[in-house]
């Protein structure tokens, strides 16, 4: 068998035969997904549900022993399985696992420089037109800029990793920047809120971030008295970074076959030449299973 060599940027990450790799990467597990007659209504244990509301998926290792399980859960449920699809990790999967981390970092120094750059013209545009003392309090200014542009960014990687679709993301994250908008003082001066509010918005890293701005434009805060503030966006920063990463690595078995089924509404054709047929140890095939086909 051919031995494979991973490159990242003329740096030698990873060699070996495919088999190899996976399996010192991300290990023996195969992904399963099954498609049943109807929508899933209120979920399954142990099972996620992919875009199309009849497609079910999980990871497992012994694909003999764990898919007979699956397959028992899913008839106890009430529902009749229409397809089995299993595949293994490939190349680009091998490939993302040990590249994920730099990936996200890359993203991460991007939308920082993107979100210093919007802070950066708000305040320009606060001195020019409103006569805001912009450079009188230019190095407290630059931290909490530079704070609050990485705690955003990573909580923008964090919600991008958890939903499985564009239009999912867009849903999400338009409702959880309002509420964070809402109680964190984006949209109301949380002065101006009951004394609870006003704890419960300390929840969000928004509401630190307007914090640590009034005290250097109002209250005139030299940067010692900015270290609560920098200090809990900070460890929230590293907290997105390392929650975003976690997330991640559900995405490191899907190969782009996988995010092809994910998105597509129907099953793909049974002579599509990249499925795996599943053979349990008595010798049957899907086809044997009432309620499936290979």
């Amino acid at each position: 068998m051919d031995r494979i060599i991973i490159l990242d940027h003329g740096r030698t990450i990873a060699e070996g035969t495919l088999p190899e790799l996976v399996v010192s990467t991300i290990g023996p597990s195969r992904q399963v997904t099954i498609w049943v007659d109807r929508e899933i209504e209120g979920g399954l244990e142990g099972f996620e549900i992919g875009a199309d509301p009849r497609q079910l998926s999980l990871q497992v290792e012994d694909v003999a022993k764990e898919l007979s399980r699956a397959f028992t859960t899913i008839r106890e449920a009430g529902y009749l399985i229409k397809d089995v699809d299993v595949r293994g990790p490939g190349l680009q999967a091998v490939f993302l696992h040990l590249t994920m981390g730099r990936m996200l970092a890359g993203k991460w120094i991007f939308l920082t420089a993107m979100g210093i750059a919007q802070v950066v013209v708000m305040f320009l545009w606060g001195w020019a037109v409103f006569d805001l003392d912009l450079f009188g309090h230019l190095p407290g200014f630059a931290v909490m800029t530079l704070v609050t542009a990485s705690a955003a960014s990573g909580f923008g990687l964090v919600l991008a990793t958890l939903c499985r679709t564009r239009s999912q993301l867009s849903g999400i994250s338009t409702m959880v920047i309002l509420s964070m908008s809402a109680i964190g003082g984006s949209m109301f001066p949380r002065f101006l809120m009951s004394d609870t509010m006003q704890s419960f918005g300390l929840l969000t890293f928004n509401a630190w971030a307007i914090d640590g701005y009034t005290k250097v434009f109002w209250r005139k805060a030299v940067l010692v008295e900015l270290w609560p503030q920098v200090g809990v966006l900070v460890v929230l920063s590293l907290v997105f970074m390392g929650t975003a990463r976690m997330l991640a690595r559900r995405w490191e078995t899907m190969s782009a076959t996988r995010r092809r089924l994910e998105d597509s509404p129907l099953p793909s054709s049974p002579s599509d030449p990249s499925r795996t047929r599943y053979e349990p140890s008595d010798g049957r095939t899907t086809s044997e299973y009432p309620g499936t086909r290979s």
